[in-house]
């Protein structure tokens, strides 16, 4: 693995610049709008490097979880955030201690090579909101020769055909409200229906059948349900109490098939 002189002289090679201020707790290295941290020692030790995840990259970069994960030669630390009250670049967070403080995910980056595909990885724009369905059925590549079954597989994206169907008839009304209008109730993927292959995305197990402002929450990231049907909220929906978004909410019903996606779920869309 990269320690945090390596990976800065990387960062130099590659254009970035360091922010002279920050050279003692821990240093600032920026390309364009890009912002990523290194550690720094912060004790008297035999090396004036770090070795244990040195590199630190911003909070938000849970939203690309899943293609980070897959990066070979890339450890990140997805369990707990790094706390710096100098990585003024990065949004707050709360602390085990209760306090406010800057934090990012910090990573440890086994060759040079790994840290190029991060920084390429990381330096997407995040969307705005999620893909739209149009974006979504463009981008798959699996889609099945037959109009039939295609079109099937279309109108699981878009909420419809026989997906919405068999949501209704699981569930009957808002998983979590119980609010019984069709019109006001949408068919939700559990797992996203680009991130799920075509028996997934027809698989009612897949699907929560939810008031409007939940879809848009669960579908964001903003919330997400525990294996118990407990409601998850992330510290990032400031409103949700204004919509009636409490902790207190939790799914009707729960079955063993739901978990596998309820899990998947909480670890790559959550913004838990």
């Amino acid at each position: 693995m990269l320690n945090s002189l390596e990976i800065e002289q990387q960062l130099m090679s590659l254009g970035f610049a360091q922010n002279p201020i920050k050279k003692k707790r821990i240093h600032e290295f920026t390309l364009g709008d890009l912002v990523v941290y290194t550690k720094t020692v912060t004790n008297k030790t035999a090396v004036d490097y770090v070795s244990k995840r040195p590199l630190v990259i911003q909070p938000e970069m849970v939203i690309r979880r899943a293609q980070i994960d897959r990066l070979p030669g890339i450890d990140p630390d997805w369990a707990t955030y790094y706390h710096n009250s100098n990585m003024t670049a990065f949004s707050k967070g709360r602390t085990k201690n209760g306090k406010n403080n800057h934090r990012g995910i910090a990573v440890n980056v086994a060759s040079p090579k790994a840290l190029e595909q991060l920084l390429a990885t990381i330096s997407e724009r995040p969307p705005a909101e999620p893909p739209s369905p149009l974006e979504d059925i463009e981008a798959a590549t699996d889609l099945p020769a037959s109009e039939t079954e295609r079109q099937t597989l279309v109108d699981a994206r878009i909420g419809q055909g026989q997906f919405r169907r068999d949501l209704l008839s699981y569930w009957g009304q808002c998983a979590v409200t119980g609010i019984a209008e069709p019109l006001l109730l949408r068919a939700s993927h559990i797992k996203p229906w680009r991130e799920s292959d075509n028996r997934e995305r027809l698989d009612p197990y897949n699907g929560l059948l939810l008031s409007a402002h939940l879809d848009a929450a669960f579908d964001s990231g903003l919330i997400s349900f525990a294996d118990s049907g407990s409601a998850l909220i992330s510290e990032q929906f400031l409103d949700a109490d204004k919509l009636g978004i409490t902790d207190s909410l939790a799914l009707a019903t729960i079955e063993p098939k739901h978990l596998p996606y309820l899990q998947w779920h909480r670890t790559y869309v959550y913004r838990g």
